[in-house]
């Protein structure tokens, strides 16, 4: 049953469930990637097959009153304390980098739909999935890169623990072709 709502103090509290994204979620996935992003740095459909297909439990749906709201996708990676910066690059094949004995968490995309952001829902299911995460897989660090003119996903993952390790020079674009630095952010999970 996808609905689950609780009542607690007479204030509702929404319960979302995490569900690994198949291939028939994706056009679901796609509309919420090209509402979250801007068209110049969204990736395609393509991309997010290769991903479920290289590492199934690395993509999730996550759903709430039947609705899939956002998506988070993942991929293991061996421990470095530098990577070139080509490894974050857009798009990138998942193949390339991905190993299932990886320590390294690294987070290469998580949208959530307009209608569901500002409500706090970012940090909880933020939260879900890299509990999740750990309780599958032997992770001791998490990496992730966000764009610096994205200061709602940033103070999310401040509070996680998560601290600047670099900045990318003009990473990312946004719709109207302004530049923006990426940040890569890590958390030490041991």
């Amino acid at each position: 049953k996808l609905k689950k709502t609780k009542f607690i103090g007479g204030r509702r509290i929404m319960e979302f469930q995490f569900l690994k994204i198949e291939k028939n979620d994706l056009e679901k996935l796609m509309e919420i990637e090209k509402e979250a992003f801007p068209l110049c740095i969204q990736e395609n459909v393509e991309v997010y097959k290769e991903r479920i297909k290289v590492f199934p439990e690395g993509t999730y749906g996550i759903w709430l009153e039947g609705e899939i709201i956002a998506y988070i996708s993942s991929e293991l990676w061996e421990y470095q304390e530098i990577y070139e910066e080509e490894r974050f690059s857009l798009s990138h094949s998942i193949d390339k980098y991905h190993k299932i004995n990886g320590e390294e968490l690294y987070i290469s995309s998580f949208a959530i739909k307009k209608k569901y952001s500002s409500k706090g829902y970012g940090k909880i299911i933020f939260e879900q999935f890299l509990l999740k995460m750990q309780e599958e897989f032997k992770i001791k660090s998490s990496i992730l890169l966000v764009s610096e003119e994205w200061v709602k996903a940033q103070r999310i993952y401040l509070i996680f623990g998560y601290e600047q390790l670099k900045k990318i020079k003009d990473f990312f674009k946004n719709d109207y072709e302004e530049k923006f630095d990426g940040i890569i952010m890590r958390k030490n999970m041991k």
